[in-house]
């Protein structure tokens, strides 16, 4: 029919469910979770250990004398400047959250 456009494809389309299931919460808590563990242990890699990405986790292995100490001391400490940086970000996101119209 003239008019009548048609995606291939389309005529078996299924709106996904709006709640979200098991699995894709428990992989974004993974995510939440996972990523800043990741980023304090490269920053521990780079830091403390030359970059070597094997490093800190072939002391503790080894049962090296206060390896995890030292793996603790490594940590990277919060900061005032962080402090602000982060509480900026959320500040913008909550403007955001109440400016912009949703989806």
């Amino acid at each position: 029919m003239i008019g009548d456009v048609r995606i291939m494809g389309s005529t078996d389309v299924r709106r996904a469910p709006d709640v979200a299931s098991g699995r894709a919460v428990a992989g974004a808590l993974a995510v939440l979770l996972g990523a800043p563990i990741g980023v304090a242990y490269t920053w521990i890699c780079c830091r403390a250990y030359g970059g070597r990405l094997a490093a800190p986790l072939d002391d503790l292995l080894a049962g090296a004398p206060g390896a995890l100490a030292h793996l603790i001391a490594a940590l990277p400490r919060p900061a005032p400047a962080g402090f602000a940086l982060f509480a900026a970000w959320y500040a913008l996101q909550a403007v955001l959250m109440l400016v912009l119209p949703l989806a």
